[in-house]
């Protein structure tokens, strides 16, 4: 996955792959306090998919959704 998003140009197909896994953050989030729990890599492009390290942190197995948007 990350090496599809690591793509210079992403195309439409690309995108409509991830679109059912995409979600927007609410607006008092700030995800510079949270640089740490995502990919730097991917980060730097303004796209957040997190380090498995982290992933417990971040999303809630049994509500199937992130915390960070509950």
């Amino acid at each position: 996955m990350k090496a599809l998003l690591n793509k210079k140009e992403m195309s439409k197909y690309d995108y409509r792959r991830f679109s059912s896994i995409t979600a927007s953050l609410p607006p008092s989030f700030d995800v510079l306090k949270k640089r740490d729990f995502f990919d730097n890599d991917l980060f730097e492009r303004n796209i957040l998919l997190p380090k498995k390290d982290y992933l417990d942190r971040i999303y809630n197995k049994n509500m199937g959704t992130d915390k960070l948007l509950i």
